[in-house]
Order: C-alpha cells, then sequence, then structure tokens
C-alpha cells in the first residue's frame, strides 16, 4: 500500500505543480476572443461584411440607435456593446465605446500617450478624424479615436474615408 501511495505522489505532485504554473502563467484579465479589437477584422465577434442576419443569429436582436444597431456580447458574466453601421446588407463600420474590447492592453478610457507608447510597436500613424486626432494600425481601417486626453472610440471600417 505504502508503495501504491508513493507511485501516486511521484505522479500527482509534478502534475499539481505543472497546473499550478499554468495557471499563474496566464495573463491577469486577459481578454478571451470574444472581448478582443481583431485589427482589419472586427471588434470581439462582429466583423466588417457581416450580414445582419448572421449577427442576429450569433448574438440575438439588436438595439437600434438611428442609423446603428447595437450588438451585446456576453461571456462569462462579462458583457460589452459593439455598435454596427450597415450598407448594402452587410456591416461596414463596427465600433466600439465600450472599455469591454482590448488590443494589446489598449481599451476606451485609455489615456492617449499611453496608448501611443503601446501601440509604437504596432506600427500605427498619428492622424485625424472628426474632432479629434486618430491612431490607425497599419492596415488603415483599424482606428482608435482619441479626444480630450484618453481613447474614445474604437473603429474597424471597410475605408477609413475622410479620416486622415
Amino acid at each position: 500500500m505504502n508503495a501504491l501511495l508513493r507511485g501516486a505522489r511521484r505522479v500527482l505532485l509534478p502534475l499539481t505543480l505543472l497546473l499550478t504554473l499554468a495557471i499563474c502563467a496566464a495573463p491577469a484579465g486577459a481578454a478571451s476572443k470574444k472581448f478582443r479589437v481583431h485589427p482589419g477584422v472586427g471588434i470581439g465577434p462582429v466583423s466588417v461584411g457581416d450580414t445582419r442576419a448572421d449577427l442576429d443569429a450569433r448574438l440575438g436582436s439588436p438595439g437600434r440607435e438611428g442609423p446603428v444597431w447595437a450588438y451585446t456580447v456576453r461571456e462569462a458574466g462579462r458583457t460589452g456593446v459593439v455598435k454596427v453601421l450597415f450598407g448594402g446588407g452587410k456591416a461596414k463600420n463596427v465600433f466600439t465605446i465600450d472599455p469591454a474590447f482590448v488590443y494589446r492592453g489598449v481599451r476606451v478610457g485609455t489615456d492617449s500617450e499611453r496608448a501611443i507608447g503601446t501601440l509604437r510597436g504596432a506600427g500605427f500613424r498619428l492622424g485625424r478624424c472628426g474632432p479629434g486626432r486618430a491612431l490607425f494600425l497599419p492596415d488603415e481601417r483599424t482606428m482608435f479615436g482619441l479626444y480630450r486626453g484618453e481613447v474614445e472610440s474604437i473603429f474597424v471600417v471597410r475605408d477609413s474615408g475622410t479620416c486622415r
């Protein structure tokens, strides 16, 4: 019996240590795929090019704010809102003003200078869009709107249009 217990300890102790290290090594507050900004693609589970029917099936009925549809994303007790402007039956602008969504630690509410420092390695360029500045990622379709010293919005668009 003692030999059986010693054998079990030899297997279970290293396994327990490995699992503990794996759990501790995971980044604290790491965003799941549903709450990440995907450059050039979309925000969370909403992508440029999705149809309204696809999004309704995936996320349920949206709220409406004029021409903008607001989809609520839910996962493990967390919620966030992604807004969509449709054109030609497909999502052409996907954006959020909700801090639930993140890209490399930058989210709505992040200080502008911190966002610039964090995204420097992503090869961004600083430009203008609307009343404030914008950080454009190299794909030119993903931008972080800066206004009053912080990230005010995050957009993934089919075409950045007049923002330069």
